[in-house]
């Protein structure tokens, strides 16, 4: 049988079993945990005032996604913001099967890695709640997978995706910083060790589309950039304070 259609066949039943696990968890365990309620108040706010607030300065880009259904199609609030997540859940299956397929190219590890993603209890419980860990994850798989692939083909265009899909897990989580040094090493040892101007053009290349997509993504979901002022003075105020 060809190749690409088996890989293609395990990409299938993975995300059949992914879909099954999630739809019977979300039956068996309908309560959401409490930031979903947290989150609720903040999306419900954001529709009736169209500003975004928070008191803790959130990353904004995880509570646009999950706003998505209520704000452009008026689904329920909760209810959409768990169907999002367990989109991006089925999504996270397939891209990890293509993050393993990328780097063994063996279709039995394929195919157990997919069927371990699609079953593990933590993944299917971030699926199935309306919490920001699922639009993080997806986008960290997405910087993942177009690194590989840009050093695996040399291919310039593969490390402006990596900067765009880094910089929009930290508009998912801060915690995502960590991409940054994480990029730029696995650029610095694993991409052409004797070209040199090669190795920095694609930092700085995806740097700057790191910085571009940051901007952007604001811009299209509507947060100025005062947002962000406010969140690092607030950080800092936390930071004094625990110094004293």
């Amino acid at each position: 049988m060809n190749k690409s259609k088996v890989f293609i066949g395990i990409i299938a039943i993975c995300l059949a079993i992914g879909v099954f696990e999630r739809l019977l968890y979300c039956i068996r365990y309908p309560v959401m945990v409490r930031d979903s309620y947290i989150y609720f108040n903040i999306i419900k706010e954001w529709n009736a005032t169209g500003q975004f607030r928070t008191e803790g300065t959130l990353p904004p880009l995880s509570l646009y996604l999950l706003r998505i259904p209520s704000h452009f199609f008026s689904y329920d609030i909760m209810k959409g913001g768990v169907l999002v997540n367990v989109l991006f859940g089925i999504a996270i299956i397939a891209l990890s099967i293509l993050i393993v397929h990328c780097i063994c190219n063996k279709l039995v590890v394929d195919f157990i890695f997919g069927i371990l993603v699609s079953t593990h209890p933590t993944l299917v419980y971030y699926s199935c709640q309306m919490t920001r860990e699922n639009s993080y994850l997806l986008f960290v798989f997405l910087s993942c997978l177009t690194l590989i692939i840009g050093i695996q083909k040399n291919r310039m265009i593969y490390f402006m995706l990596t900067g765009l899909f880094s910089a929009a897990t930290y508009l998912c989580r801060h915690e995502a910083l960590e991409l940054i040094p994480i990029t730029v090493l696995t650029i610095v040892f694993f991409g052409e060790k004797k070209v040199w101007f090669a190795c920095i053009t694609r930092i700085l290349v995806f740097m700057l589309f790191y910085a571009v997509s940051f901007a952007l993504i604001t811009h299209l979901i509507g947060i100025p950039m005062q947002y962000y002022y406010g969140y690092y003075e607030e950080f800092e105020n936390k930071t004094l304070d625990i110094e004293l």
